[in-house]
């Protein structure tokens, strides 16, 4: 009875050495992980499924959000279609203009025609309400960047237009990956966690769930990130006022020579007044004449029938 005792005991070895190898591997190697595992040893059966549990789809060390050599490949989803390239598109435009409002309307309706939308926008105005320099994000899908960029490109007061692209097919692919296999590794962990027996092993399993869980959700945040870039690319617009003109006055113009010039300036505008007058009272002085000379004649000649014969001298 005790040697059959001692070689069921024989045979178990290998199983519990291989549970607590994986235990350690997923754990991403750390001696303190190891060790909360050698406790719960409760018979070749059990040892058996932790290591089948662990050994499930055990591709990366995922402790740190980290991978293993070689295993990054295996784990992803065949059904996930990477055949496409993720490009983060960015794009800026300046203008100048004496109405900056006018621009900036504009501008919203190239943005509106594509699908786009108003991420931020800080403006500045004058002491009257008008507006002297505005800054606006925009947001626009990805497949209308290149229209919406060309159609802002030839409105008036354009000064400077600039583009870019990153390609982060790599980035979105690597992040994917992370993310199903540090699910994986929490289902696993959980699996473990529901089958400690002691304090101890709760305590080093779920300080493992917490940070693996934090690990996942710092992949996400990142994911969304990506997500967001690769469908949605941005837009800055700058608008500026044009600075009113500014009449500089020369202090050169001072002297005899100055002088003489202003004098004859004036008097060449006098000149050109008085003849604009007389331009423009000839026609009534014409008119004056032809109809005043024959009136002075008549009113002549009535006065001269009017006029008593003066009396004979008395003879004496």
């Amino acid at each position: 009875m005790n040697s059959r005792r001692l070689r069921h005991s024989l045979l178990a070895l290998p199983a519990l050495a291989a549970a607590l190898t994986l235990v350690a591997c997923s754990a991403g190697g750390g001696s303190e992980s190891a060790g909360s595992m050698d406790a719960p040893a409760a018979g070749p059966a059990e040892a058996g499924g932790d290591a089948a549990a662990l050994d499930k789809g055990n591709a990366f060390s995922t402790a740190s959000g980290g991978r293993a050599d070689g295993a990054a490949v295996d784990s992803v989803d065949p059904a996930t279609d990477y055949a496409q390239s993720y490009v983060i598109s960015t794009g800026s435009v300046g203008y100048r203009s004496k109405d900056v409002a006018t621009t900036r309307f504009d501008v919203q309706a190239v943005i509106d025609a594509h699908g786009g939308r108003t991420d931020e926008e800080k403006s500045e105005s004058d002491d009257e309400g008008g507006l002297l320099r505005s800054r606006i994000v925009f947001r626009v899908p990805v497949k209308e960047f290149g229209d919406a960029m060309a159609e802002l490109d030839k409105l008036e007061g354009k000064t400077s237009s600039s583009t870019s692209s990153e390609d982060v097919t790599t980035q979105v692919i690597d992040t994917d990956v992370r993310v199903k296999s540090q699910e994986r590794s929490i289902e696993r962990i959980q699996i473990l966690f529901s089958r400690a027996q002691n304090i101890r092993d709760i305590m080093a399993i779920e300080t493992q769930l917490r940070q693996r869980e934090a690990d996942l959700d710092s992949l996400k945040q990142q994911q969304a990130w990506l997500k967001g870039q690769t469908s949605w690319s941005t837009i800055t617009v700058n608008l500026q006022r044009l600075p009113a003109k500014k009449v500089v006055k020369d202090d050169k113009d001072s002297g005899f020579l100055a002088g003489l010039t202003t004098g004859w300036h004036g008097l060449k505008k006098v000149t050109l007044g008085l003849a604009t007058f007389v331009g423009a009272a000839l026609p009534f002085a014409v008119v004056l004449l032809i109809l005043g000379i024959p009136a002075w004649l008549f009113v002549r000649r009535s006065r001269r029938g009017t006029t008593p014969a003066e009396p004979a001298p008395a003879e004496s």
